[in-house]
This record gives C-alpha cells, sequence and structure tokens, in this order.
C-alpha cells in the first residue's frame, strides 16, 4: 500500500513539475511575441511622435490604427500576465496538488476533499501573491518568515480536510509548534529551493536548445529531488496525522 501512494505522489509530483515547465515556456513565447510586436511597431509610434511635433494630419488614421493595435496587444499581454498566468498556476496546483494530499490525507471522497482544498487555497493563494510582490519590491527578510509560516500552516491543513473546513483550521492550528514537524518542513522546503535551482538550469537548457550530457544529468537531478519531495511529504503527512 506504501509502495503505491509513494508511486502516486511521485507521479503526481513529476506531471506537476512538467506542467509548470511548459506554462513558463508559454510565458516565455508570450514576451518574445510582445517584444516582436513592440520592435515592429516602434517606426510607427516614431512616426507619430515626428507628425504630432509638426502638427502633421495627413497620416493620422494610419497612425491612429497602430495606437490602436498597439493598445489592444498591451491589453491582451496584460490579461495574460495578470490573469492567465495566475489563474493557471491555481488550477494546477489545485489538480495536482490537490492529489497529492488527497492521497496524502486518507480521504474518502475525492470530490469533496478537492472542493474544500479549493476552497481553502484560494485567499491563500491571493495573500501568497501579494507577500510575493512585497518580497520582490522591498526584499525583506520578514515577508519571507511570513511566507514560510503561513506555508506550513497551509501543507498542514491540507492533511487536515478530510474533516470540515473550520475543524481543519483549528486543528492544523494545535499541530503548528510540533518540533518534528517543524524541521521535516524546513528539509521539505530546502529540497524544494534545491529543486527550483535545478529546474531553472532545465528550462534554460530547453530555451537554449541545448540537450547534451548537462542536460541529461539535470533531467536525472531533477527526478532525483522530485522522488525526494515526494518522500518528504509522505514524512510530513505521516507525523500530521499521527
Amino acid at each position: 500500500m506504501l509502495k503505491y501512494l509513494r508511486l502516486k505522489v511521485f507521479s503526481l509530483n513529476v506531471l506537476f513539475s512538467a506542467s509548470l515547465v511548459i506554462l513558463f515556456l508559454l510565458i516565455k513565447e508570450q514576451i518574445m511575441n510582445y517584444l516582436q510586436f513592440l520592435k515592429e511597431t516602434s517606426p510607427k509610434l516614431l512616426e507619430l511622435q515626428t507628425a504630432i511635433q509638426n502638427n502633421l494630419t495627413e497620416n493620422m488614421p494610419n497612425l491612429q490604427t497602430s495606437i490602436n493595435e498597439l493598445t489592444k496587444t498591451a491589453t491582451k499581454f496584460m490579461l495574460f500576465q495578470y490573469l492567465l498566468i495566475p489563474l493557471l498556476l491555481f488550477i494546477f496546483w489545485v489538480l495536482f496538488q490537490g492529489l497529492v494530499f488527497y492521497y496524502l490525507s486518507d480521504s474518502k471522497d475525492i470530490k469533496k476533499y478537492l472542493i474544500r482544498f479549493s476552497i481553502v487555497t484560494l485567499p491563500f493563494y491571493l495573500l501568497f501573491l501579494i507577500i510575493l510582490k512585497s518580497i520582490l519590491s522591498y526584499n525583506s527578510i520578514i515577508f519571507i518568515a511570513l511566507f514560510l509560516i503561513i506555508l506550513y500552516y497551509l501543507l498542514i491543513v491540507y492533511l487536515k480536510l478530510d474533516k470540515p473546513i473550520k475543524i481543519a483550521l483549528k486543528e492544523a492550528l494545535n499541530s503548528l509548534l510540533k518540533l518534528k514537524l517543524i524541521l521535516i518542513y524546513l528539509l521539505l522546503f530546502f529540497l524544494v529551493i534545491i529543486y527550483l535551482i535545478i529546474k531553472l538550469l532545465v528550462i534554460i537548457s530547453i530555451m537554449g536548445e541545448v540537450y547534451g550530457l548537462r542536460f541529461l544529468i539535470s533531467i536525472i537531478l531533477l527526478l532525483i529531488f522530485i522522488l525526494l519531495i515526494s518522500l518528504a511529504q509522505l514524512w510530513f503527512s505521516k507525523k500530521v496525522l499521527t
């Protein structure tokens, strides 16, 4: 039974990792398309600037069309960046990590569990986005510590969601100060950091179309760390539930 549980968790984590790589490449493609559009539009904008400075009106209709195209493309890019990307991240997290924690929590009703998982995740996810923006803007250790504490609490809540949400939130609070649990969480977080570094190297290799021995080693290391993360999740869940 434990063997199959490990395989399920590992497989779902691999799928989650692959979905993030695909999403990153999609982001890269959209950025490149937007930059290419700006490059093609720049001469027309310079022409508009010259026309305004010289009070020329003969090319205004064409220039107005260029402005409308630029505005439309910029709006699409902003929607992609601030709406579609966060939405896809949320969906991937709920889909793959929701199933991971469903199996780890030993819940019996998958539909009810995933609904609870989504409801609990949404406010925390929005809070994480705000904290992440604050970390990137201010680089404050306070925001980093706050991020770690909230994530720690959220992971415990996930493992309690076989019960109603209010009860899960309350029971999770009672587990926060367990020393072994904190140490396992820190280990898990450390493994995730190393995993993200290796994953970045893999993405850079894919973007640069560099597929040699280093790329193969990076993939192997990535899978090893996904396995280690999966085992740490199992260990963490065992300590929460016992």
